[in-house]
């Protein structure tokens, strides 16, 4: 007889993991071009020369991370190759950025103390140079750096301070964030950018039926019930449909069944923390960005100086104030295309 209850020592999921946010499906669906693009980037590396410096760009949630951690996975068989991925939420500052590299190479972590940013930049090059190796490091969520112009600023002269180095810098930003690239930076990253879109409805569904498939016991899902995810999903992201459809299974078991009805969808969908529309209420420093702004309109690297001297922040703060103020419809930011390179012109509203 077919059993319809599940037991309190059974479980819905196979494998769990396949809803982790950092797993990486052996399957990467719907980025072909952008996997393509980042290969012709990093290529040169296989062959001891220089990569392509790029920035992926996108939203959050379109796959900018897997394709990363994809490409180094694949560059593991390259022992002159040495791959550092930055989580810039994490490792925030220019020291740790640096003591990530240092310890890829060394295999240890230097002391936050003691030992200055400079001598770590001379070790970690120097190894480099006489070992004809080629950095590549991936910054992502690097607008989460304190001074993320300046890292990168470092990394792309480092062929000129170390004659014969080779660094490629991976960065990942939001569309607006890209403009976080100063132009004494810009001269030397110039970077390609690789754009990463927003998954449609059908994608998503795709890639909830290969998760379904390798996290779960077969039965356990429907189409139909994906399908209910995955437009739950388009108004949020790809990352909240994952979580939705795990925290219904979750919800299926509290209820000993052995699939998830629509019902299970609908409890987790109303527990789970959504995006909201912003209001209009500011605090002091978006006030005091806004006041310099009545003045006359700046672009984003002379705004952040002068806001600087009154509220002595990091720039990532001052960026995530500046997305803050454009979701609130206070401020507007346009493109504009200089001879270094691409910048933002902020106005009030």
């Amino acid at each position: 007889m077919k059993k319809e209850i599940l037991f309190h020592d059974e479980t819905l999921f196979m494998n769990p993991e396949a809803f982790d946010f950092d797993f990486v499906p052996e399957e990467f669906m719907f980025r072909q071009e952008q996997m393509q693009e980042l290969i012709s980037c990093v290529n040169p590396a296989t062959h001891r020369k220089r990569p392509v410096n790029c920035i992926l760009c996108g939203d959050p949630a379109t796959g900018k991370t897997t394709s990363i951690k994809k490409i180094f996975e694949e560059l593991k068989e390259y022992s002159h190759i040495i791959t550092v991925y930055i989580n810039s939420r994490v490792h925030n500052t220019t020291f740790r950025v640096y003591s990530e590299i240092n310890r890829k190479l060394f295999g240890y972590t230097p002391p936050e103390s003691g030992i200055p940013v400079t001598s770590l930049y001379q070790k970690i090059f120097e190894k480099l140079k006489e070992e004809n190796k080629v950095l590549l490091i991936a910054l992502d969520d690097c607008v989460f750096l304190e001074d993320p112009d300046e890292v990168i600023y470092q990394l792309s002269r480092a062929n000129e301070v170390y004659p014969g180095v080779k660094v490629g810098i991976l960065a990942v930003l939001s569309e607006k964030e890209k403009y976080i690239i100063e132009d004494k930076s810009a001269s030397v990253f110039r970077p390609r950018i690789i754009e990463y879109f927003l998954y449609e409805e059908e994608e998503i569904l795709e890639i909830l039926k290969i998760r379904a498939k390798i996290g779960f016991y077969p039965g356990v899902v429907n189409e139909d019930i994906l399908r209910i995810i995955a437009n739950h999903a388009l108004e949020q992201d790809l990352r909240f449909g994952i979580e939705l459809l795990r925290q219904s299974a979750i919800e299926a078991e509290c209820k000993s069944e052995r699939k998830i009805l629509e019902s299970h969808v609908e409890k987790a969908f109303s527990s789970i923390l959504k995006k909201v529309k912003p209001g209009k209420e500011i605090d002091e420093k978006e006030k005091t960005i806004l006041d310099i702004l009545a003045v006359k309109n700046y672009n984003s690297g002379e705004l952040y100086k002068l806001a600087n001297k009154k509220l002595k922040f990091s720039y990532s703060s001052f960026y995530r104030i500046i997305e803050k103020l454009e979701k609130k419809k206070l401020i507007i930011s346009t493109e504009k295309v200089t001879n270094l390179g691409r910048t933002r012109i902020i106005s009030k509203a």
